[in-house]
C-alpha cells in the first residue's frame, strides 16, 4: 500500500520503544513484551484494510502475498543470514541448522513451543533469534487470512466480520478451554492470532462507515484512544513475563486497548496533540521493522561482552539504528517493489544461497552438542532411567538344600536439575546394577529448588518428587542442584541478593528443608545430597554475565554451607554426598565435564568409581 495512514508510524515506534524497553531491561518496562501485540492488532488492520480495497479474486490474494513477501523476507533473511555468519565467526551458534530453518521458513514460534521454551527465560538462555517467533505468527496468518477473508467477502462484509470475530473469540479463549501453559499460549499462532483478528474487525467496521465523523463521534474516538494507551502503557510497566494474566485475558485486554488507540488515531486529526505525527515518531515507525529484527541480536551480543543492562541499552540503540537506516535503504525499500530488473532477483537469489550454505554449514560447539543430547536424555528419563532395583541371588532357591542370598540392595533415586540428570546418567551407563540399584529419576533441566527463576515453569518440581516417589519408593535419594541457586534472586521485601547473603540464605534454607521433607515424605530412609564443584572457567562456551557471576568460587562455598547446615539439622536423615572436593581437583577437564558444568556419561570416566566409593557408606547405612 502507498499511502501512510495518519498516526500509525507514530504507534509503530511506541511500540517498537516498548519492546526495546523490555528487552534491554531499562526503566521498568517488564511487560514491554506487549508491544508485540499491538503490532500483531495494527497488521491485522492494514492486512485488511488493502483488501478492501481490491476485488475478492484468487488473483488479488496471489498479489497481496507476493507484496507481503517482499516486504517481510529481504531484512528478515538479510538479518539471519548476518547473526549466523556472525555465530559462525565467533563459534557462539546455539541451535545448530535446525534453529536456521526453523526460523527461515517463518515457523520460529513452533520451534519455542516444541523446545519448550519459556519466554519467562528468555534473559536466563538468550537466543540471538528468538524475536523472530512473531514474524513467524504474522508470516502465517498473512498466509491463511486472505483466504478467509474473501471466501467469507464473496457473501458479504457482515458474514466476514461474524467469522472473523468467532475466530478472535475462539482464539483468545483457547488457553483457558485447553489449559495451555504460559510458553504454549505466548508462542501459539491459534492463541495469537485473535490480536490480528481485532485488528481485521476494526477494518471492517471503518469500511462500513467511510463518510467523515461527526464531531461527537470524533471526540469519543479520541478520548477512547488515549484511554486505550494508557492501559497498554500502564501494562507494559506493571506485569511481567512470568504473569499468569497472560493466558488467563490479558491478551484480549490489550487488543481492546490496541483497537481503542488505532481507532482513535485513525478518527482523530489531533490525537494526542499531533505528538504521534512528529518528525522523531514517525522516522522511528517507518524502521521499526529492521529495528525489531536488529535490536534483540545487538542486545544479546552487547550482554554477552559484559555490558550492563543502562549502557548497553544506549549503545544498543546507536547501533540498531546504524544497521536499520541502511537495511531499509538498500535491501526492504528496493526488493519491496516487484522485481523489474533482474538484480533484484539476483540479490534475493544470492542471500538464499548464502542462508543455506549457513545452515547446512553452521556448527555447534562440542559443548553445546552435549547439553542438546543432554536435553534429549531428559524428555526420554522416564522410559530409560526408570529401572527396577535388582536383588542379587547366589543360589537359586530350593526346597531340598540351603540356600545362600545377599540381601536386597537398597534402592536409589536421582532428583534436582540437570546435574543430577547427568549423575543419574553415570549411574545408569556405567555402574552395575548389582553394585547401585538406580530406580526412581525426576529431574528437570533449568530448574533448581530455589524456583523464584522461573515459577511458572517450576513450581511443580517437588510435586513431580512425590508423584515419581509413589509409582517407585526409594531408599536412598541423591539429590544435586546447584547452578539455579547461585544466581542473583529477587528476595521478596528485599531486592536483589545472592547466596551468601543474609535474605538470600535463609529463602534457600526454606526451599531446601521443604524439598528434603518432601522426599522424607514420600519414604526416603537417606538423603544423600551433593556437594557442589567449582564450575570450569576454560571448558564450554563462555557463560552469559549473570551466569558468570554465579560461577563464584565463594558463591559455590556459601552454597555448600548451606547444604552442609541442613544435613546437620536433620539428624542423620541427610548425608552430604562430598562429590565437590575431587571435581574440583579436575575442574577444567574437558572428558570429565564436556561443558564445564555437567558430566560426561556417553564415555567412561573416573567418576562412576568415585560415586560408589562416595554411596558405600550411605547405602550401608540405610540398609
Amino acid at each position: 500500500m502507498s499511502e501512510r495512514l495518519a498516526h500509525l508510524d507514530g504507534l509503530r515506534a511506541l511500540s517498537v520503544a516498548l519492546v526495546f524497553l523490555f528487552h534491554a531491561e531499562v526503566a521498568g518496562a517488564t511487560g514491554g513484551f506487549l508491544g508485540v501485540s499491538v503490532f500483531f492488532t495494527l497488521s491485522g488492520y492494514l492486512l485488511t484494510y488493502r483488501l478492501l480495497t481490491v476485488e475478492p479474486t484468487w488473483s488479488s490474494a496471489r498479489s497481496y502475498w507476493a507484496s507481503r513477501w517482499r516486504r517481510i523476507l529481504p531484512a528478515a533473511l538479510a538479518v539471519l543470514i548476518l547473526v549466523v555468519g556472525y555465530e559462525t565467526v565467533t563459534g557462539e551458534a546455539t541451535g545448530g541448522a535446525r534453529r536456521i530453518w526453523f526460523t527461515a521458513l517463518g515457523m520460529a514460534n513452533w520451534l519455542q513451543i516444541i523446545d519448550g521454551t519459556s519466554y519467562a527465560d528468555l534473559f536466563a538462555a538468550p537466543d540471538k533469534l528468538v524475536h523472530y517467533w512473531s514474524l513467524g505468527v504474522e508470516e502465517q496468518v498473512y498466509l491463511l487470512l486472505p483466504v478467509v477473508l474473501f471466501v467469507c467477502l464473496r457473501r458479504s462484509r457482515r458474514t466476514a466480520a461474524v467469522v472473523l470475530a468467532a475466530l478472535a473469540v475462539v482464539s483468545f479463549a483457547l488457553p483457558t478451554l485447553l489449559d495451555l501453559t504460559l510458553t504454549r499460549s505466548y508462542y501459539g499462532t491459534d492463541t495469537r492470532v485473535g490480536e490480528i483478528l481485532a485488528g481485521s474487525l476494526l477494518a471492517l467496521a471503518h469500511a462500513a462507515v467511510r463518510q467523515s465523523p461527526s464531531p461527537q463521534p470524533r471526540r469519543w474516538a479520541s478520548a477512547a484512544g488515549i484511554g486505550g494507551l494508557a492501559v497498554l502503557i500502564a501494562a507494559s510497566f506493571t506485569v511481567t513475563a512470568t504473569s499468569d494474566i497472560i493466558r488467563s485475558g490479558l491478551l484480549p485486554l490489550v487488543a481492546l486497548c490496541s483497537v481503542a488507540a488505532l481507532h482513535g488515531a485513525r478518527h482523530d486529526p489531533r490525537f494526542l496533540g499531533g505528538v504521534l505525527e512528529t518528525r522523531p515518531l514517525v522516522w522511528i515507525g517507518r524502521l521499526s521493522y529492521p529495528i525489531y529484527l536488529v535490536h534483540w541480536p545487538v542486545l544479546v551480543i552487547l550482554a554477552d561482552r559484559g555490558l550492563s543492562p543502562l549502557p548497553a541499552a544506549i549503545v544498543g540503540a546507536a547501533i540498531t539504528v546504524a544497521i536499520a537506516w541502511p537495511l531499509d535503504r538498500w535491501i526492504e525499500k528496493p526488493l519491496r517493489r516487484p522485481p523489474a530488473h533482474r538484480w533484484r532477483v539476483g540479490t534475493a537469489l544470492a542471500a538464499t544461497a548464502a542462508l543455506i550454505a549457513l545452515g547446512v554449514a553452521a556448527p555447534t560447539n562440542a559443548s553445546q552438542d552435549f547439553l542438546d543430547d543432554l536435553a534429549d536424555q531428559n524428555d526420554d528419563l522416564n522410559s530409560e532411567l526408570t529401572l527396577p532395583p535388582t536383588s542379587v541371588s547366589i543360589a537359586p532357591p530350593s526346597v531340598s538344600a540351603p540356600t545362600s542370598t545377599v540381601p536386597p540392595l537398597p534402592s536409589v533415586g536421582v532428583f534436582g536439575d540437570s546435574l543430577a540428570l547427568t549423575m543419574a546418567l553415570v549411574l545408569t551407563n556405567q555402574v552395575p546394577q548389582d553394585v547401585v540399584a538406580l530406580g526412581t529419576v525426576s529431574t528437570e533441566l533449568g530448574c533448581g529448588l530455589v524456583n523464584s527463576i522461573a515459577p511458572q515453569r517450576c513450581s511443580g518440581v517437588l510435586a513431580a518428587w512425590s508423584e515419581a516417589l509413589a509409582a517407585e519408593p526409594a531408599d536412598v535419594a541423591i539429590v544435586a542442584s546447584c547452578q539455579w541457586e547461585l544466581l542473583d534472586r529477587d528476595v521478596p521485601g528485599v531486592g536483589t541478593q545472592h547466596v551468601g547473603q543474609p535474605e538470600m540464605d535463609a529463602l534457600i534454607l526454606t526451599e531446601y528443608r521443604a524439598a528434603a521433607d518432601t522426599l522424607l515424605a514420600g519414604g526416603v530412609d537417606t538423603i544423600a545430597w551433593t556437594s557442589c564443584a567449582e564450575f570450569s572457567p576454560t571448558v564450554g562456551f563462555p557463560p552469559e554475565p549473570e551466569f558468570q557471576a554465579a560461577r563464584d568460587p565463594q558463591r559455590t562455598a556459601d552454597l555448600n554451607r548451606l547444604i552442609r547446615q541442613v544435613a546437620a539439622e536433620s539428624e542423620g536423615r541427610i548425608q552430604v554426598l562430598d562429590l565437590a572436593p575431587w571435581v574440583n581437583e579436575r575442574r577444567d577437564d574437558p572428558a570429565l565435564r564436556p561443558d564445564g558444568s555437567h558430566f560426561q556419561w556417553e564415555e567412561p570416566t573416573p567418576l562412576a568409581d568415585e560415586l560408589v566409593r562416595l554411596l558405600d557408606p550411605i547405602l550401608d547405612r540405610s540398609n
